[in-house]
């Protein structure tokens, strides 16, 4: 007996959306990573500070202070940059993601018989469509925050902030 073809899942339909724009979403997954790694990495150094450079000598503890605060500077230049890149770039990836999709449906839309319309009220038809893609939109968003959150240990986060 011949098995039914298998339709490919809901993840996999919307994986191929991002696969024109990969490039755009694996840069932004990485400042995603870079802007989390530096987040956890700011405390540790104050952490440091209170606990080892403040039993030095004066001279030395303003030394080393000097070099970390310089170093903590260049952290939050990273900070921002990362999050610059993931607003501007993450949020033009999602919007090209949404064109494309829009422009799906509405093709759709359009190849549909005029019946179709005389049974449907097109509003609730429009509306239908814009909470898909404000659901989209959050899932993304939540997707991206989940990551994030996911590849760092949480015994290091434990550490860093009790």
């Amino acid at each position: 007996m011949k098995q039914p073809k298998k339709e490919p899942g809901k993840l996999k339909l919307l994986a191929r959306y991002y696969k024109p724009y990969q490039g755009l979403f694996f840069a932004d997954l990485f400042f995603a990573f870079l802007g989390a790694a530096v987040t956890l990495v700011i405390p540790l150094l104050v952490r440091y500070i209170m606990s080892t450079v403040g039993e030095m000598p004066a001279q030395e503890a303003k030394t080393i202070i000097l070099k970390i605060g310089i170093g903590m500077l260049a952290l939050i230049l990273v900070q921002l940059g990362s999050r610059y890149f993931i607003t501007y770039y993450g949020h033009m990836m999602g919007a090209y993601i949404e064109h494309d999709m829009r422009n799906e449906i509405f093709s759709h839309y359009q190849k549909l018989s005029f019946a179709f319309y005389d049974n449907q009220k097109v509003g609730h038809l429009l509306s239908r469509i814009i909470a898909v893609f404000i659901f989209l939109i959050s899932i993304r968003k939540l997707c991206r925050c989940i990551t994030c959150q996911k590849t760092f240990d949480h015994k290091l986060q434990e550490s860093i902030f009790c």
